[in-house]
């Protein structure tokens, strides 16, 4: 009976241990910095898809840590601000695969079809306004990602996957932005430093 329980305790704390809530490395902007910068520059984040808001610390904390740390120079005077706008174009689970899961008695899932999917649509659009709030540049990029869930999905092994598809989706759009951005530096410095 002592062997049967020990047996039935470990099998629980093993399928305790199995995924992580959320990895705040995930907030950190990419690595790479910009090898000619902008000065110091204030940051806003507008928001025109208030349906899935609920991750704008997210998103604030990844932009203001991009503008420090990969675009501007932070230990000048400040000269303008960047805002970033933020249209959430599509954000939905795909209920195919629990349809389909739940007809075969979700056996399926058993050999690895995922239960339920996410697709994460967004648009970004990065404004450079100079210190008369006067728009110099203008920049944007999108994001989509589309995730699946299952019992044994390989991957990221987070419970709030939804909130990870969003940040992946969000600095892909991010990242398309900072690129076209990147390009217009030597035009936006010389009209921050007039």
């Amino acid at each position: 009976m002592k062997k049967e329980f020990s047996l039935l305790l470990a099998l629980v704390l093993l399928g305790l241990g199995g995924c992580r809530s959320f990895d705040p490395a995930l907030l950190q902007p990419d690595k790479t910095a910009l090898s000619v910068k902008m000065p110091a520059m204030d940051t806003r984040v507008e928001n025109y898809g208030l349906q899935l808001f609920i991750y704008a610390q997210d998103v604030g904390a990844i932009f203001e840590r991009e503008v420090r740390q990969n675009l501007t120079d932070p230990y000048t005077e400040k000269k303008g601000s960047i805002v970033l706008k933020l249209n959430i174009t599509e954000n939905r689970a795909q209920m195919g695969y629990a349809f389909f899961s739940g007809f075969f008695i979700f056996i399926p899932n058993l050999f690895g079809m995922p239960m339920f999917g996410i697709i994460t649509s967004l648009e970004v659009q990065l404004d450079v306004l100079d210190a008369n709030k006067q728009l110099i540049g203008s920049y944007t990029g999108t994001g989509k990602r589309r995730t699946a869930k299952g019992i044994f999905s390989k991957g990221p092994k987070y419970r709030d996957f939804v909130r990870v598809n969003f940040i992946y989706a969000f600095r892909d759009a991010l990242n398309m932005a900072r690129e076209a951005l990147a390009q217009d530096i030597p035009r936006l410095n010389e009209r921050l430093n007039k």
